[in-house]
């Protein structure tokens, strides 16, 4: 079993951040952008899903609509082989 603690960002954030590296300078960009587009505050939310078409289904039967998706930070194409699902969203 992974000894690894999920709550670790809250106990310790400044090293959390630190430990991810270059992943970090990429998420303040993106989200500085995003807040910058939007013309406030965004809010993220982290999750896991076992097929992509999950987040799609979820969204839009909790009332959002996907804006725009991407498949990493740096704002790349979604595609089969994207390490992530980035969903930029808004309510319906």
């Amino acid at each position: 079993m992974n000894a690894h603690d999920n709550l670790e960002e809250f106990a310790d954030p400044p090293n959390y951040d630190i430990e991810e590296g270059e992943r970090s300078a990429a998420w303040i960009a993106f989200y500085c952008d995003l807040a910058k587009m939007v013309g406030g505050p965004v809010l993220e939310l982290a999750c896991g899903f076992t097929y992509p078409q999950e987040p799609e289904a979820l969204l839009h039967y909790n009332g959002f609509q996907i804006i725009e998706q991407f498949g990493d930070w740096n704002k790349q194409a979604l595609s089969a082989s994207s390490p992530s699902i980035i969903s930029i969203c808004k309510a319906r």
